[in-house]
């Protein structure tokens, strides 16, 4: 019995029929080496800016935290792991020994750790150290013992997986192919999603600054009357108290990290008693303000220590809330109402004033070390010179802006497809809170993520060899499970709640993407001619 080239068939189908054990070995060897360069060099923006700083913690670790030192280096043997199968299949084929073979695996893999290792001292949200070349070279040697024990029922498996797609049955390869891209896509989301998160907040020398910069050059004009700043997303209760000019209650008032009322004499002291007092800089008003803190551009307030606790307490829970009433007296381009931050190029978080509209920046690997790419913005904010009261909260992945009243909402969602859309394509620009495209970057990531796999399910129900009860089975769990799993990966790693547009989302690309490629080779004629089998 001879089995011929498939006639007639779908391209999908010639390909997955022609597939040998050595492509995917090839497949296999490229897809190890990219999953560690994008996973390790992720966001890719290389700088020479404080390389010397970073040189001594790589050549000279320090051990402060024993725990956070072992995930690390479990999590680095575990990115290896597949460097040192890629290897082992490359050694295999030289026919090398089985000492020659892991000692070549090894090095090969130490040599590919060292070249990550050293761009990543180029890379400002990156730190590295001889620690992890060691555990990414134990890596690459488990990943090639793993292989050499593995090879032979490995291989014996996929010899049978080729036949059978010789014989017109893809079943196993679409399965497969299903399962190895939910995993890529289970795999990518989390550090996309981390790339989105707080990250590398500076919490020992950036002070924490009302109306202008540390360097006095972003200067803002207008009134100050109250400044607090929470630890937490502040839930919609708290911030209808808020803006109601009722004090924060309960739970709320315990996650109070920073909270000044801007009258009187300064210093103004920090009631909630974290955070240094805010001390006039370049001069001061002629009297004490009894309507809250006169700003102008030549003078502004700030805390003479750098704001530890609050910049602490937003590492720890990735979110804050900052909570304000303020009265904007002229027209400002980029001038700061509130920030964090040394300079106009680094900071932890802003809120500023960009022309007549309201901006907030915070830093994370997606945003940047000045966070504006992008930067969020509600237009028409500071339209006319009245009292304003705001309150922005950053709830892990959900921004959310209130202008006045609880109705004046604006949010914006801030999943991995938002650091997948600005770091493919940076804009450095702005994000319109208020746009109707602001959303835009979930539903490409949802299409990203599932689309594909609904075209493999497709194709997986044209094939010949399943009862009708197989079908409906696979379908309802190919089409049901991936948009969950996602959604539950998102909440158990950012702690939010489940977001059930999200699914709702998912499985209409799901159900939408099978039908139609179901429908298009199902009814296509000549489809399943005679499954290109002839006899010898």
């Amino acid at each position: 019995m001879t089995h011929p080239p498939l006639r007639n068939h779908s391209f999908p189908h010639r390909l997955l029929a022609e597939l040998r054990v050595r492509h995917l070995a090839n497949i296999l060897i490229a897809a190890s080496i990219f999953i560690v360069l994008g996973t390790t060099l992720y966001p890719f923006d290389f700088t020479t800016e404080d390389v010397d700083k970073r040189w001594a913690p790589f050549v000279a670790p320090k051990i402060e935290n024993l725990r956070s030192l072992q995930d690390d280096a479990v999590t680095n043997i575990v990115l290896f792991l597949p460097i040192g199968v890629g290897f082992g299949i490359i050694a295999v084929r030289k026919r090398m020994s089985m000492l020659g073979g892991l000692g070549a695996v090894t090095l090969a893999g130490a040599l590919l750790s060292l070249f990550v290792e050293v761009l990543q001292l180029f890379l400002p949200f990156r730190y590295s150290s001889l620690l992890d070349i060691a555990a990414n070279t134990i890596g690459s040697a488990v990943g090639y013992m793993v292989y050499i024990v593995s090879a032979r029922p490995l291989y014996q498996m996929l010899t049978r997986a080729v036949e059978r797609g010789r014989e017109g049955n893809a079943s196993g390869w679409l399965v497969a192919a299903y399962c190895i891209y939910l995993l890529c896509v289970c795999l990518i989301t989390v550090p996309l999603q981390h790339s989105s998160l707080i990250y590398e907040f500076n919490k020992f020398t950036y002070p924490l600054v009302v109306g202008n910069e540390p360097t006095g050059d972003k200067g803002w004009n207008g009134r100050m009357y109250d400044l607090i700043i929470t630890r937490h997303g502040l839930a919609p209760e708290g911030v209808a108290r808020y803006l109601l000019g009722k004090p924060l209650a309960g739970d709320d008032a315990r996650m109070i990290v920073a909270r000044y009322v801007l009258k009187g004499h300064a210093p103004y002291s920090d009631l909630a008693r974290l955070n240094a007092p805010l001390e006039w800089r370049g001069g001061s008003p002629d009297a004490a303000d009894t309507m809250g803190a006169s700003i102008t551009e030549k003078r502004w307030l700030q805390t003479a220590n750098p704001a530890y606790e609050l910049s602490s307490s937003m590492i720890e829970t990735k979110r804050f809330t900052i909570c304000f009433s303020a009265q904007s007296l002229s027209w400002s381009d980029k001038a700061r109402i509130v920030t964090v931050s040394s300079s106009p190029y680094q900071r932890n978080f802003s809120v500023l004033q960009l022309g007549n509209d309201l901006a907030v920046r915070y830093r994370s690997m997606t945003t940047g070390i000045n966070g504006t790419n992008p930067q969020f913005i509600v237009p028409d904010v500071f339209a006319d010179s009245l009292l304003h009261r705001i309150v922005v909260s950053l709830d892990a992945t959900q921004l959310h802006v209130y202008i006045d009243r609880i109705e004046n909402h604006y949010d914006v969602e801030l999943g991995p497809g938002f650091a997948l859309l600005n770091r493919t394509f940076p804009t450095r620009g702005v994000l319109d809170l208020s746009s109707a495209m602001k959303n835009f970057h979930n539903y490409l990531y949802a299409a990203l993520a599932f689309m594909p796999l609904a075209y493999m399910l497709g194709l997986l129900l044209t094939q010949e060899h399943a009862s009708l009860v197989a079908r409906l089975l696979i379908t309802t769990i190919g089409v049901l499970f991936p948009p969950f799993l996602v959604e539950e990966e998102l909440v158990l790693m950012t702690g939010r709640s489940v977001i059930h547009e999200h699914i709702h989302t998912g499985i209409a690309i799901m159900i939408a993407t099978t039908v139609i490629t179901w429908s298009y080779y199902k009814l296509k004629p000549g489809f399943f001619p005679d499954e290109g089998r002839v006899a010898s």
